[in-house]
């Protein structure tokens, strides 16, 4: 077992660095970036093709077939040119990042045209086709190829430097050291392609792999379009669809010449009287077995919409459901992900062939009839089946394979969702250690799996908020005879799946989506209604603190939206503190001021948080009228050992006596940080030794002197 574990932790580690390379991520980035227009083609292949005679006759024959003329003209732009379109997002990914690692930047831009250069012109080499005949789905595989190699040639070239022109070049030209830096790289690059053409053409032998797969393939299938052939067709395709490369488009010209003729072959035979003998034919593979896209991922998003609990997952899936019902799946892939993971290559390439033994013995025992009919790829399940057989038994069928292969995906998505768990941990991990490096900003607009799977996490705060799920707890705050003086507001969310999120985290996903302004009022209002029922119990005297986001303070309507809840729920301004952070007064903006002006006319008071000694807070002590400052919890913690450390807390005491503001110690942990602080003047005081934060209810308790206390919290204050 053992061995087993060791083994298949290596695999998945060379997965894991496979799908962490340059390449996988520059072919995931620029397949994503191509989705729209990929829809946009299979949209309008769908309207163009749909199998309503009514419809047909409307589009072709109204208005002059305008409408039939347009969605043709959007397949020309799209579906036509994908090849081309490939190219050129996934070099433009390469050069992208590649940037990220980078300390002088290159032009992604150029990257990417160079590509399309070297594309366009090994496609055009010994050709005689219209050269927009050559850029359509037979061509992804080469559009994919060329990107990946002609990048890493260029970048290799460019960071070279051969012209030893730098891209942080401070001359009268610096404007076009983009374009500079990047000219030897794109001539050399753009040169070695047109070499590897010209062999291409005059050495086919040893520079056409393409001939290879051909030859090997054609090995496999010589005796046309049977059952072996059929699975190795479509376990082959699959099976590159699991590392990223589009399979059936690889082998398209494969199956052009495989199974789009037996459907004509049958419609000859019908034509003279007698009955259809080809069962594999495009049509049957692409109506019972490609159902969802390749990977019969349809499949797959039925088991996730029925048995996940993930929100992300959940809409992800909506997000692909018209896609795939056009049988369209790269949000799925790429987004699950499928692609690079083990975990469900078992499913992805079998269900696939399971669906091609079950669909052969429904036709072969004649349970459903022959596919007679042309049916195009991007038509809807059980549409599909209807038109391919002219029977609704090929629909059946395609509902018989959809309940099959959910039922088979069912136990690798619930293993995958075990093993995404555990690797999100790891990733929630990362995320905490860039709020750490930088508290202040988290920007989300980066693509990378920290960055991805933190956007998951913010639709899911987003609906944990409209749900109501979210939860406030309250951390006392005593003088030094263990009296309860007041609360700090704090915010916590208990995710279904990854436990309590660290505040700091949740409060900068907040920011970073756009949706602080209701967090922040949603607080405000479940604090009001605690202070109303912490009065209700005999304690009006207590004071609430709560902490208000930068970002938040910024906003024009915050003071008159806050007093306009006070006022709602009949809770005075004085009940009220808010703290601010060094960051939010960093500003200085004249709309921060003037909220805080408007605050403080009312009666309400302010706190600075997390103070120290430094030039800068003791300027925002000058400039704002602080009520309450709390010492900065790196100061407390080493009270005991650094006599620095007191003699700043010191000084920060008698600051406060002089100007007449209260001072409170954060995070007071243990007896002798207590005693210390209590010696050098400290009166009021916050810490796990007094309370952790808790939930209303409990801090109530503790408030009212009737619940299990900490040592300092001895007896109620007098109302």
């Amino acid at each position: 077992m053992k061995d087993s574990g060791e083994n298949y932790g290596f695999f998945s580690s060379m997965l894991l660095m496979l799908e962490t390379s340059v390449p996988f991520m520059a072919i995931r980035r620029g397949v994503m970036s191509a989705i729209p227009l990929v829809m946009t083609g299979a949209i309008a292949l769908a309207l163009r093709f749909l199998p309503i005679d009514a419809y047909q006759h409307f589009i072709k024959h109204s208005f002059g077939g305008v409408f039939e003329k347009i969605f043709i003209l959007m397949q020309n732009g799209t579906q036509d040119v994908i090849a081309l379109v490939l190219v050129s997002a996934i070099a433009h990914a390469y050069g992208s990042v590649k940037n990220e690692t980078l300390e002088e930047k290159l032009s992604p831009a150029i990257v990417s045209l160079t590509a399309l250069s070297c594309f366009i012109l090994f496609q055009f080499v010994g050709s005689d086709r219209p050269l927009i005949t050559l850029m359509g789905n037979t061509r992804v595989a080469a559009a994919i190829v060329t990107a990946l190699i002609s990048s890493a040639l260029f970048v290799w070239i460019w960071e070279r430097k051969p012209l030893g022109v730098s891209a942080y070049s401070a001359d009268s030209f610096s404007f076009h050291t983009a374009s500079l830096t990047s000219l030897f790289p794109s001539i050399s690059t753009i040169a070695i392609f047109a070499v590897a053409a010209v062999l291409h053409r005059e050495m086919p032998i040893l520079f056409r792999p393409d001939g290879w797969v051909a030859a090997m393939y054609s090995d496999l299938v010589v005796k046309g379009p049977t059952l072996g052939s059929a699975i190795i067709f479509m376990f082959l395709a699959q099976l590159m669809w699991c590392f990223g490369i589009h399979g059936p488009n690889v082998l398209e010209a494969v199956a052009q010449d495989l199974f789009v003729p037996a459907v004509q072959i049958n419609q000859g035979l019908v034509a003279s009287g007698l009955a259809p003998t080809q069962i594999f034919s495009k049509a049957f593979l692409d109506a019972f077995v490609l159902m969802g896209g390749s990977g019969s991922t349809l499949c797959l998003m039925a088991a996730i919409l029925l048995f996940s609990k993930s929100r992300s997952q959940r809409r992800l899936m909506k997000l692909s459901t018209i896609p795939s019902l056009l049988n369209m799946n790269e949000l799925i892939l790429f987004g699950v992900p499928i692609v690079f993971n083990p975990i469900y290559f078992i499913p992805f390439t079998l269900v696939p062939v399971l669906f091609i033994l079950t669909s052969y013995f429904a036709v072969a025992n004649g349970l459903v009839p022959v596919t007679v009919n042309h049916v195009e790829w991007t038509t809807p399940i059980f549409i599909s089946g209807y038109v391919a057989t002219g029977s609704v038994m090929g629909s059946l069928l395609q509902a018989f394979n959809l309940v099959l292969g959910t039922l088979c995906y069912l136990p690798f998505f619930l293993l995958g969702g075990s093993s995404q768990k555990k690797k999100n941990s790891r990733v929630l991990e990362k995320a905490y250690d860039i709020i750490k490096e930088n508290p202040a900003y988290l920007s989300l607009r980066e693509d990378s799996e920290t960055v991805s799977f933190l956007r998951f996490l913010a639709l899911d705060l987003e609906n944990a908020l409209a749900q109501d799920k979210l939860q406030m707890y309250y951390q006392p705050q005593v003088d030094e005879e263990g009296r309860v003086l007041g609360v700090e507001a704090l915010l916590r969310w208990s995710h279904e799946s990854y436990g309590f999120i660290a505040p700091q985290l949740v409060i900068r996903l907040a920011e970073s989506v756009g949706m602080i302004r209701k967090l922040g009022y949603w607080i405000i209002e479940k604090v009001c209604i605690d202070v109303v029922r912490i009065k209700e119990a005999g304690r009006g005297d207590i004071v609430f603190s709560i902490n208000v986001s930068p970002v938040q303070l910024e906003d024009r309507h915050f003071a008159q939206t806050l007093l306009t809840l006070l006022e709602m729920h009949s809770v005075t301004p004085s009940s009220i503190i808010i703290e601010i952070t060094e960051e939010s007064a960093l500003s200085n903006s004249p709309i921060l001021i003037e909220q805080l002006e408007t605050l403080v006319k009312r009666g309400m008071k302010l706190a600075m948080d997390d103070f120290g000694l430094g030039h800068t807070s003791l300027k925002y002590m000058r400039d704002y009228p602080f009520d309450t400052v709390k010492i900065d919890g790196s100061i407390v913690r080493e009270v005991v050992r650094e006599k620095k450390n007191a003699d700043i807390i010191s000084a920060i005491v008698s600051l406060g006596r002089t100007m007449s503001f209260t001072v409170v110690a954060e995070y007071v942990e243990d007896e002798e940080q207590f005693e210390a602080l209590r010696s050098l003047g400290c009166v009021q005081y916050q810490g796990y030794l007094f309370g952790k934060p808790a939930p209303f209810e409990d801090t109530l308790d503790i408030v009212l002197g009737i619940g299990r206390a900490p040592r300092a919290i001895l007896t109620p204050a007098t109302p």
